[in-house]
């Protein structure tokens, strides 16, 4: 065990090489110091929401995916990453588009979409990816899928990084072409704020 160290703000004074944990008044977050070769790190801190029960079916017109009461407030000027892990079925077979909604306009947004075949997760064929970088507007649509199985689980993973102008609230929606969809017990999304930095730790050529 190393030694336990009690430090206050501003006045720590500790010996060489000991790590200890870093506070970022620009993002609010925690970083710690380490002996690799790689820097500092950043902690982990996220928040999440899941459905612990399948979802109300929504749809054909645009909805929330995960309930009316799912977005999540960002803070002005604050880089976030979102990953929302989706599984629904469909009723009526058709297309489903996924948005990605703030309510303020971004200073950029850069985002990709990963989404199981139409005929559903049982078929181990090649999945359906699409992406969309140097967005500025508030709503962000990616292309919608093809004709997607009646009744089959489907799969959708999102990942997007935004660079907010101001503070929002942002949620993941869903348009169906015809019929609805419901989303899943299990489906997730997180949140995380990165470095205010575009990098934390030791990089080298």
């Amino acid at each position: 065990m190393g030694e336990l160290i009690l430090a206050e703000q501003g006045t720590a004074s500790v010996p060489a090489a000991t790590m200890v944990t870093l506070y970022d008044d620009g993002i609010g977050g925690l970083y710690k110091s380490s002996d690799d070769p790689s820097g500092v790190s950043c902690f982990g801190e996220y928040n999440i929401y899941r459905l612990g029960a399948n979802g109300t079916a929504i749809g054909p017109g645009i909805a929330d995916f995960y309930g009316p009461n799912s977005a999540i407030a960002l803070g002005s000027g604050g880089v976030y990453m979102l990953e929302f892990y989706c599984w629904y079925t469909k009723t009526v077979a058709g297309a489903v588009t996924f948005t990605v909604t703030n309510t303020a306009v971004n200073t950029n947004m850069a985002a990709s979409c990963i989404h199981s075949a139409g005929t559903g997760i049982q078929a181990m064929v090649s999945p359906l990816v699409c992406g969309s970088v140097t967005q500025t507007t508030a709503t962000m649509a990616f292309m919608p899928t093809p004709s997607i199985t009646t009744a089959v689980n489907n799969y959708a993973y999102i990942n997007v990084v935004q660079e907010g102008s101001a503070s929002t609230n942002v949620r993941l929606r869903a348009t169906e072409g015809t019929g609805t969809i419901t989303p899943l017990r299990g489906s997730y999304y997180t949140c995380r704020r990165l470095a205010a930095g575009t990098s934390v730790g030791t990089f080298v050529a």
